[in-house]
Order: structure tokens, then sequence, then C-alpha cells
């Protein structure tokens, strides 16, 4: 019977689950680092990160936080973090382990997406180039009243093709896609005015509702034939870590060389540069001389340190010739130096309330130097005394064990988070450096176990023996008790209704049966031969009567 009523509400609710139901694209646990892709169109990349209850995603040139149980909506695609958990791999550098992220990705019944194919992303200014846009259909249903209309800044549109349109500041499209279908149109722009700029589309469609996309393209039309774009490798560094400067030129003319490329980065405090070929080196700066033939790109790379914390302008200034005229600019940019650190880290990083456990806290140098005389204090409500912990000397990389203590962790019935406090200092390159962390650590309540109080049977009380009499209950097996009862009691219910029924149909019958009964036998009575002598007495004594009577009369 349980069974019946359990797959009766099943089925009743099967069309709305179905209905609901999103389609799942793709779905894995990926650590910090990993690279995966989405239909081979879509390349998401997990940073490097190790965040305890959130993701960041490297998607295209896009970085993006996701927390625990959200989603974003990328591409026409949903991509959530489902859960966290904590891997039994540890991290290259840190003695730390690794969290795996749980990712699901899913896309809707319909979906468009447009995607635009510039012929190139940095022009000079007045050039001209062709810019082709794919809308396609994902889905598996018809899209209707699609528009994509797009504003144009720093550009402006001379010639459309293919059923694109211009109007204004304005290219776009406008249409009907049917499933898995595409169409492609293009627009011809000339630049206008130097600058970085973003070029911001709406893309709308119907599938039963309105739906609405945002789209970028992003451009930059230079103000000179020559392009600077310097970038770190690293836009942080720590004390005495070193990274690369990378200068990417690129000449932009189709036609002609640009000669007599001069660029010079001036020395300054704070900061060591130092060049990767030693031929750049001037006694108060970096300085080379170049050139590049038509639509030529050419990388240098320089050497940063960071030698004092703060941050650093670095001025890149570069001088050419083209087009027979003698022109310049000055590219800038920043670099962090941070003070050096010393991580700690708690296994395990979650503990059960109620347990007895051995809490370890160990110590990491990531810096690119050793650290000299640490002096540690470890303070938690955890434990009463304050912990203290020195090290004359933590290499490069090194990893140290700082305390393993026992304890037995405190109840509670919700989730709740304790932090161990660090304090202390230590010594880097001859310079003091103070430290100042905290470790959180989650106490999860016992889920799995519940403590109930059992009577107990008055007797003496012995003043040397008082005992209370506990017991642990599975919470698992309370449940289960809980829904029998529950099920019994539908189940109960339920039977109860039908004997109403039943009895009530019963005594229906029964009254007409009785009022059948009732009518047959008083049929009976008055057909039987005795009752008829009965009748036929009384008529005749009747009759002599009446004969007496007449004859009196005539005497």
């Amino acid at each position: 019977m349980k069974y019946l009523i359990v797959l009766c509400v099943f089925l009743l609710l099967l069309p709305f689950v179905i209905a609901g139901e999103k389609q799942v694209v793709k779905s894995g646990t990926y650590k910090p680092g990993e690279v995966f892709t989405i239909e081979e169109t879509l390349r998401i990349e997990v940073a490097d990160l190790n965040n305890q209850n959130a993701v960041t995603l490297n998607i295209g040139e896009e970085r993006v936080k996701v927390n625990e149980g959200d989603c974003i909506e990328r591409n026409a695609y949903e991509i959530c973090l489902t859960a966290v958990s904590q891997s039994d791999q540890k991290h290259p550098r840190f003695d730390i382990f690794l969290y795996n992220y749980i990712i699901d990705v899913y896309r809707a019944i319909s979906r468009i997406t447009v995607e635009q194919q510039p012929e190139r992303t940095k022009v000079s200014k007045g050039d001209k180039m062709k810019v082709i846009v794919t809308l396609q259909n994902h889905g598996e249903k018809k899209a209707t009243d699609i528009t994509w209309s797009q504003t144009l800044v720093g550009f402006s549109a001379y010639d459309t093709k293919d059923g694109c349109f211009f109007s204004g500041n304005k290219v776009g499209w406008s249409g009907t896609l049917f499933p898995d279908r595409t169409v492609s149109c293009s627009y011809y722009i000339q630049a206008t005015s130097p600058g970085k700029h973003e070029l911001l589309g709406i893309l709308q469609w119907t599938d039963e509702e309105v739906k609405t996309i945002e789209t970028k393209l992003k451009l930059t039309v230079a103000e000179y034939e020559l392009v600077l774009t310097p970038r770190l490798e690293k836009p942080s560094l720590v004390l005495g870590e070193t990274t690369d400067l990378i200068l990417n030129y690129k000449n932009i003319l189709e036609k002609d060389t640009i000669d007599n490329i001069v660029t010079t980065i001036s020395f300054q405090p704070g900061i060591t540069i130092t060049p990767a070929e030693p031929t750049f080196q001037k006694p108060h700066g970096l300085r080379w001389n170049d050139f590049l033939r038509l639509l030529e790109e050419k990388e240098v790379k320089i050497h940063i340190k960071g030698d004092s914390y703060g941050y650093y302008t670095i001025p890149i200034e570069v001088q050419y010739e083209a087009k027979d005229k003698n022109q310049g600019f000055t590219e800038q940019i920043v670099i962090e130096v941070k003070p050096p650190t010393l991580s700690f880290s708690a296994q395990p990083s979650e503990i059960q309330s109620g347990e007895e456990i051995t809490l370890k806290i160990t110590a990491a140098n990531p810096n690119e130097d050793n650290i000299e005389n640490a002096k540690i204090t470890l303070e938690s409500d955890l434990w009463e005394i304050p912990f203290t912990w020195e090290k004359a000397s933590i290499e490069r990389g090194e990893s140290l064990l700082v305390t393993e203590e026992k304890m037995t962790v405190p109840y509670t019935d919700s989730n709740t988070t304790k932090t161990l406090k660090v304090k202390g200092m230590f010594l880097y390159q001859g310079q003091l450096v103070n430290v100042q962390e905290e470790i959180p650590l989650t106490i999860l309540p016992k889920k799995d176990i519940m403590i109930e109080e059992v009577p107990v049977e008055e007797a003496p009380i012995l003043e040397e023996n008082v005992t209370n009499t506990t017991t642990l209950q599975s919470q698992e097996e309370a449940k289960e008790e809980y829904q029998n009862s529950k099920m019994k009691q539908i189940i109960i219910g339920v039977a109860a209704i039908l004997i109403i029924i039943a009895g009530f149909i019963v005594l229906q019958w029964w009254q007409k049966h009785q009022q059948e009964q009732k009518i047959i036998k008083g049929k009976e009575h008055h057909d039987h031969p005795e009752l008829m002598n009965t009748e036929e007495r009384k008529r005749q004594t009747r009759e002599d009567i009446a004969n007496e009577v007449k004859k009196l009369m005539k005497k």
C-alpha cells in the first residue's frame, strides 16, 4: 500500500518535474588550474586560487568569481558552482589541500548567440574594416522577433551586406531563427576617435517570453601608426620577487615601414629594471632602437624585481618615424610590491561537534628568500593558554608543522566558525615584518546523532552512586520511524474512510431490503386462508343480524 501511494504521487508530479528540467551540457569536478571546454565553443579555466566557498573562472578575457550555490550566464550557458569539497591532493607550493569544485553547465530550451569577427581589433584613426556578425539559435525551439542593435563609439558605419543594417550611430539585424540555424551578415566601419572603445549591443528574442542579452565588442583606435601594448606577467610581487614586463609592438600600416623606433624606460628607486638583452642597458635607464615592417608585430621582455614595498609607475617613452614624420607617445604601467608573508593553515579545516581530534597547524614560506627569527603566538577559544612558536630560519618554499593540539570539539547544533588568531614577527632580508593573520575553522553539528533522555524508574538513591541514564539514538532510525508512523497514519485514515463508505452502502441496502420484506409479508398476510374464513364469518354474521332486524320490523 505504501509503495502504491508513493508511485501515484510520483506519477502525478512527473509532468511538472520534466517540464522544469534544465538540459545539462557539462558536469565535472575540477581543481585550481584545470581547464575545460563547453561543446568545443567556450574555454573555461579554473583560476589558481584555492578558495573554500567560491571559484574564480577565466572565461575568455573575462575573470569572474562564482560563489557556492550561485550561477552565472555567459554565451547563453548557465554555469553553476554546485558544491565545494576538500581533496586529498596538496598544493604544489604550500602545505595545504586543494579544493574540488563541482561545476554544472546548463542551457535553456532556446538560446541565441551573437559573435562578431572584426578584421582587426587595433586600428589607426581613419582606417576602415569589415566586421562579420553571426547569429545562431542553439536551442530546440524557433526564436521569433529577434532584434540585435549595437551602438558605435569611436567608429562610423558606411555600408552593410547580407541583412545587416545601419542607421545613425547604430548597426544591427532582425528576423527569425529556427532551431540549430545560423545566419551571417556584415557591416563596414571607419575609425573616427582614438582610444579603447567597447561597443555595447542589446540582443532580444521571444520564446514564450522576451529574453534579453547584452553583447560587447572591444576595439582600439590608435592615434598613432605604432601600437604599443605593455603587460606584466604578475601585476603584484612579493619583496625580492621578479617578473617580466612584456612590450608588444605592432605596425598597423598596411603599406609602410616604421623606422627608428626608440624606446626609453628610466630607472627608479624601489624596483630593479634589467633587460633580457644586455645591449639595452644605459646609465640612467634602458634604451634601444628598432624598426617594424608593414603589419609586423614584435615583443620585448624586461625583468622587474621588487626591492621595497609600495606601488610603482613605470613610464615607457616611444619615439618613431612614419610617413616622413617624427612622432611619439608615452605609455605607463603600474606594479605593486607586497611585503613578505608567512602563511598558516589548519588541518582539518572542518571538524565535527563533540569529537576528539588532533588539530595540525602548519606554517609555509611562499617568499623568494628565507625567513629568519620567526616568533609567533596562536590564540583561540578552543584552548585556554596561547601557544608560542619560534623558528630561527624557514627556507624558501619550506613548510613546517607548528603544533599538534589534541582537543574535544565543543558541542554546537549549527555551523559555527571559530578563528585561530596568529600574531608575531620575523626578519626578511634584514627588515622586520609583522604577522597578523586569522585562520577560519568550521565546526559542523553532528547530524547523525541525537541525544534523548530516557525515563528513569523510581528507586532508592544511593549517596555514593547517583546515575543519569541517557541514550543515543540514530537520527536516521528516528527519521525512518517518523516516516513509518506518518505512513501508517495515512494508511489508517484511508482505510477508515473506505470502511465508512462501505458501511453506509451496506446500511442503505439493508434498509431497502427490510422495506421489501415488509411489503412481501403484508401481501402474504392478506391472502392467508384463515384470514379469509374469518372475514367470511364476519360477513355472514352481519347478514344474519340484518335479517333478524327485518323480521322484527315486519311484526
